[in-house]
């Protein structure tokens, strides 16, 4: 591009003239106008997308077999009636003894006169009892395993 300035000096006698005095042979300096380039550097940046290394990650499940204990309460209740069949004056309450739960069954019978009779009480009894259970339970974990290899 610009030859004249790579390698050696010039001199002003050696830039490009654009004009000279009417005598080509009276040339002087101050009779000569030169050209000076100013120089300037540009840069032109581009991007691009370059493959680096490649990552493969390969997950695997494994199952195992876990053997759980565990212990369960359950609870049972005994029914039993109890035949009364005689009259009250007023309306029992369903009450407790111990561990028993004690619900009165009325009914009215007609005499000559009206009556409240207990006809029966019904006895409800809680039993308690403890099991230990075991079951074989499956559980899942995965482990991943990470490749790394350079591009091609």
């Amino acid at each position: 591009m610009f030859e004249w300035l790579k390698g050696e000096r010039k001199t002003i006698d050696d830039l490009p003239v654009v004009g000279e005095a009417k005598d080509p042979l009276a040339r002087s300096k101050t009779d000569i106008e030169a050209v000076v380039p100013i120089l300037s550097e540009e840069v032109d940046i581009e991007k691009r997308t370059v493959l680096g290394d490649r990552v493969r990650i390969d997950v695997e499940t494994e199952s195992e077999i876990h053997n759980l204990s565990e212990e369960l309460r359950s609870e049972t209740v005994d029914v039993v009636r109890v035949p009364i069949d005689r009259p009250v004056t007023e309306r029992p309450t369903v009450r407790r003894e111990g561990r028993t739960t004690i619900v009165p069954v009325l009914r009215e019978r007609l005499v000559l006169k009206k009556e409240l009779v207990l006809t029966e009480e019904i006895h409800i009894t809680r039993q308690q009892s403890v099991e230990t259970v075991e079951h074989d339970v499956e559980l899942r974990h995965q482990t991943a395993h990470v490749t790394r290899s350079e591009s091609d």
